[in-house]
């Protein structure tokens, strides 16, 4: 895969399609629906952001689907492998 970041992955078809399915009002909502797509969810370190925020990891990259708490700022994301 071509070396990406993040503002160029908000433009593909996968962040959109992710994006589209993650606007149910409760986010376990936005979990069921996810995985029934077959996407991978799991709680992260993601930093400051919000819903929406792409980290661009060395193996993966993830996308925030949850609001953070905590120190670190942990929320549920979708994982994406590279």
């Amino acid at each position: 895969m071509k070396a990406i970041n993040s503002i160029e992955f908000t433009q593909t078809a996968e962040y959109k399609k992710i994006m589209s399915l993650a606007c149910a009002r409760l986010i376990s909502d936005r979990i069921k629906d996810l995985k029934v797509a077959g996407y991978f969810i799991k709680e992260c370190s993601m930093g400051s952001g919000g819903v929406g925020q792409v980290k661009i990891m060395s193996d993966e990259i993830r996308v925030q689907i949850g609001y953070g708490h905590g120190k670190y700022n942990y929320a549920m994301c979708v994982i994406l492998s590279k």
